[in-house]
């Protein structure tokens, strides 16, 4: 009873400020970037498999880079509406 007591506390301190939404996406982006590790571990040891490798590597840091992108453009873009919202009601 009292570690599932510790995990809630754990899971509110962890999603403070956080949506269902992107935990989930951090939990996609973690879990994709654990599965990269665990491809590139495989390839050092068994040789032959560099290229295979190299190309998931290079494609899987495009689509994070595309990640960071957008939610840096979400996040601009929820800042310059509240922004606006508070300029406007101050107006008012």
């Amino acid at each position: 009873m009292k570690e599932s007591a510790t995990r809630v506390r754990r899971d509110k301190a962890i999603s403070k400020g956080l949506t269902i939404e992107e935990m989930r996406t951090r939990m996609i982006v973690n879990t994709i970037k654990i599965k990269m590790e665990q491809q590139y571990l495989i390839a050092s040891i068994i040789p032959g498999q560099s290229s295979v490798d190299s190309a998931l590597r290079s494609n899987m840091s495009r689509f994070e880079q595309f990640m960071k992108y957008a939610t840096i453009t979400v996040s601009a873009f929820r800042i310059g509406k509240k922004a606006f919202e508070f300029i406007r009601n101050l107006k008012k």
